[in-house]
């Protein structure tokens, strides 16, 4: 594994959470909230719509699951400069 994906691991399991106790500071619900924010905004700019969703869901699933993803590596780079600085 590389040491992305083992963030990415990491941030799937609660354990991450208690594994490193700035994090509690730092505001779990805050990163919670800023991968929500970051999916739709996303999804807004790239006109990922409700539309496409009923037209053609399969499209519609690729395109969240990408945007999700980037979205993810957003939030892992704020939670390591977070824990770092």
């Amino acid at each position: 594994h590389t040491w992305n994906q083992k963030l990415t691991q990491c941030l799937s399991v609660s354990t991450f959470y208690h594994s490193f106790p700035r994090l509690k500071t730092a505001g779990f619900e805050e990163c919670n909230e800023m991968m929500d924010r970051l999916v739709r905004q996303m999804a807004k700019n790239e006109g990922i719509t409700e539309q496409l969703k009923s037209d053609d869901w399969m499209c519609w699933l690729q395109k969240i699951n990408s945007i999700r993803s980037r979205a993810e590596e957003i939030v892992l780079h704020y939670l390591i400069y977070s824990f770092l600085c």
